[in-house]
Parts: C-alpha cells; structure tokens; sequence
C-alpha cells in the first residue's frame, strides 16, 4: 500500500515540475519518496518476488 502512495505522490509531483522548474524544496522532497520506494521494492522483491511483479506491473513502475 506504501508503494502505491509514493508512486502517486511522484506522479503528481512529476506533473507539477512541469509547470514549475525552479521548486527546488519539492525536488529535495520527490528525491527523498523516490528513494523510500526503492528501498521498499527492494524489500519487496527480496522477500516476495510475486507480489513485487504484481506491484510494477499494475503501477507501471518498471518496462
């Protein structure tokens, strides 16, 4: 459930540097979520590699 949080909180964040390149607070803050994720999908596929392949394909993380 954490992963789908951060992964749609990075998405709207992505959006809006779109519009807006000089927010360098929300930068720090999307590097600092993008990390989290990666630490709990590497967990994830770590200790469950079904549900990992479930996870990315469903949110589209991954190609």
């Amino acid at each position: 459930m954490q992963i789908a949080l951060l992964t749609g909180k990075i998405k709207y964040l992505t959006e809006h540097f779109k519009d807006n390149k000089k927010d360098h607070h929300s930068r720090k803050g999307l590097i600092a979520m993008i990390e989290h994720r990666k630490k709990l999908l590497k967990y994830l596929k770590i200790n469950d590699m079904d549900r990992y392949k479930d996870i990315i394909s469903k949110l589209k993380i991954r190609k």
